[in-house]
């Protein structure tokens, strides 16, 4: 049987579509500079050829696989034309003098001369008249001016300058500035002196109420997160514990110090400061763990996935409801689904269809490395885990301890490659610091709920807090210790030809392992 209809006629067919989906947007963007003007003929043209080869093989060969081919090619075809519709979609046009805005603050973060301000614009003043408009800007704040003033997400700001699209800046390292701004959303950047203000909290909501139900929700969110990040002030931990505690619990990242980052860089654990997946399987774990005894009674089922996908959410809503999180928020909405229906919750399918849904709203997504990251490391724990299956029972002691080390090797090697390639850097070892990085970081997770929980009872907050900042000085001391040690960190320079072949390897291992588990599986089955 062909490998293609073999893949699409198995068990994961909406993951084969994805991959056809992705393929055609990886080709319209590598040749979308070429045939701007061709975007749909070319693709069409090549649908019909391969259309032709197939009818003119064999016919035994073209009626097993001419449905899958057909298939494969129109989503292949659908990724080419959303993605070339998306990048040929125009820039903004600002005006091209300065003009007085207004609008309401995203995020704020500081560098040693100024502060970044993400807008979220609502209108400017031409003449006697205010012009609306709806886009996200960068807004450079020179901070002499006013070094104290302090600024916040949802406040309103006014600023008198000349708003111009990204201009090409590329990195010597080869990230583009730019064409990042793009993909998150940003359409343009200014910089301002000293002609800015802060408007009132009164303002602040009327500008607020005029924004998109979108922008309104983040905004709203960002407002929330800001109130319960006052709470950790309380903390009896130094600042650095704070920032991080921010940063691994609500996703505030604008405190982190240069030594903060690059001691999780060098030992392979930036990656849990990034609030992703990891963190809500965390707490969807620790759920169905306190839950599990009312899964025996199919009335409570729902009740219960229902429950889980309210805390995916309020989560999501908590920490601000950013990017990398939404990616996981609907991977594990659809698995809660799916888990309702009684069918496998650990299905490639429910990953590729929520790549499916966040790259048809977004083509743009594919080329964000959180995004490969995530769905690489989780792609290659759900086709890892069933071999682990066969290799130990799942009822076997120790099963637990030898998941999560299962899970963190695995994520590991999945990842390695993409990230030498975009960091320039290889944590040795990243395996043994994990170890450490994720078990902190759930009871993190945990007693960070607890202390929010506890805000209305001070002793209880104060021994929760305790709790956190030994929780905190276990980490940071056992990131220090892995830092240390020789050779910890290498710096190295890929090339994509090595990273191509290095997935190559990979994956023919990957196979390799998979058809020696599958005969294992064969022999234990009892011959009737």
């Amino acid at each position: 049987m062909p490998l293609l209809y073999k893949a699409f006629h198995g068990g994961s067919p909406v993951f084969f579509l994805a991959v056809s989906f992705i393929i055609g947007i990886a080709v319209s963007s590598a040749i979308g500079h070429f045939v701007s003007q061709l975007w749909v003929e070319i693709p069409l043209f090549l649908f019909i050829v391969f259309l032709l080869w197939l009818l003119l093989r064999r016919k035994g060969a073209s009626v097993s696989m001419l449905p899958v081919a057909l298939v494969a090619m129109l989503f292949v075809l659908l990724g080419f034309i959303a993605y070339a519709l998306h990048a040929s979609a125009p820039d903004v046009v600002w005006p091209k003098s300065k003009k007085l805005w207004c609008g309401n603050i995203v995020s704020v973060s500081e560098t040693k001369a100024t502060k970044r301000c993400v807008v979220a614009l609502v209108a400017y003043k031409e003449g006697n008249r205010r012009v609306r408009v709806r886009e996200q800007v960068v807004v450079s704040i020179l901070k002499r001016a006013r070094p104290s003033c302090r600024l916040r997400p949802g406040e309103a700001l006014m600023f008198y300058a000349r708003i111009g699209n990204p201009g090409p800046y590329v990195l010597p390292n080869g990230f583009d500035y730019a064409k990042w701004l793009r993909r998150n959303g940003i359409a343009g950047t200014c910089f301002v002196t000293n002609r800015w203000m802060r408007l009132s909290a009164e303002s602040s909501e009327k500008l607020l109420q005029r924004q998109s139900l979108l922008m309104r929700c983040r905004l709203r969110s960002l407002q929330l997160r800001e109130k319960l990040l006052g709470q950790y002030a309380r903390l009896p931990a130094d600042s650095a514990g704070r920032k991080v505690l921010a940063a691994l619990t609500l996703g505030d990242k604008s405190g982190m110090t240069s030594s903060i980052r690059e001691l999780y860089a060098r030992t392979g654990t930036s990656h849990v400061l990034a609030l992703s997946g990891l963190h809500l399987g965390m707490l969807i774990s620790l759920l169905m763990l306190l839950l599990r005894p009312l899964l025996r009674f199919k009335r409570l089922k729902l009740p219960v996935f229902l429950s889980a996908i309210a805390l995916i959410w309020c989560f999501a809503f908590l920490t601000g409801l950013s990017i990398s999180l939404l990616r996981s928020a609907v991977m594990y909405t659809l698995w809660c689904l799916f888990m309702c229906r009684g069918r496998h919750g650990r299905s490639l399918n429910n990953l590729a269809l929520a790549a499916f849904l966040l790259l048809i709203v977004h083509p743009d997504t594919l080329f964000d490395v959180g995004f490969q990251l995530s769905f690489l490391s989780v792609l290659a724990i759900l086709s890892g885990m069933p071999m682990l299956d066969v290799l130990l029972p799942p009822t076997r002691k120790g099963r637990v301890f030898i998941d999560f080390l299962f899970v963190s090797v695995v994520a590991q090697l999945a990842t390695a490659p993409l990230v030498a390639y975009c960091f320039n850097s290889f944590p040795v070892y990243s395996i043994l610091s994990n170890c450490i990085a994720v078990p902190c970081t759930c009871l993190l997770l945990v007693f960070s709920l607890l202390y929010f929980m506890c805000s209305g009872f001070s002793f209880m907050q104060e021994l929760v807090g305790r709790v956190l900042a030994c929780v905190l000085d276990v980490l940071h001391g056992g990131l220090s210790a892995v830092a240390r040690l020789p050779f910890s960190s290498l710096w190295v320079s890929p090339s994509w030809l090595s990273v191509c072949v290095c997935y190559v390897v990979l994956v023919l291992l990957f196979v390799l392992l998979r058809r020696k588990c599958e005969s294992m599986l064969r022999a234990r089955v009892p011959c009737c």
